[in-house]
């Protein structure tokens, strides 16, 4: 991710309270210093969980998330 970009999608994780502003910081700076993308690193270091990261994904590209394992499917729904 660029560091726009990454900087973007991490106060996307602070508005959503899953992330504190200081953490957003350490892992961007751990973001430059591998050159590894923000979210890889954000999950390395136990920062946010997968859920938040899609959600706020979600939330970033306009998307509705849904999590089915919140969300009953209707049996008749095609499989």
């Amino acid at each position: 991710m660029l560091a726009n970009q990454a900087r973007r999608f991490g106060e996307v994780l602070v508005d959503r309270h899953v992330l504190s502003r200081d953490d957003l910081e350490t892992a961007i700076g751990e973001s430059e210093r591998t050159g590894q993308a923000l979210p890889p690193v954000l999950l390395r270091l136990g920062l946010v969980g997968s859920k938040d990261l899609t959600a706020a994904l979600a939330d970033q590209l306009g998307l509705r998330f849904i999590d089915f394992a919140d969300v009953a499917i209707h049996q008749d729904a095609p499989m």
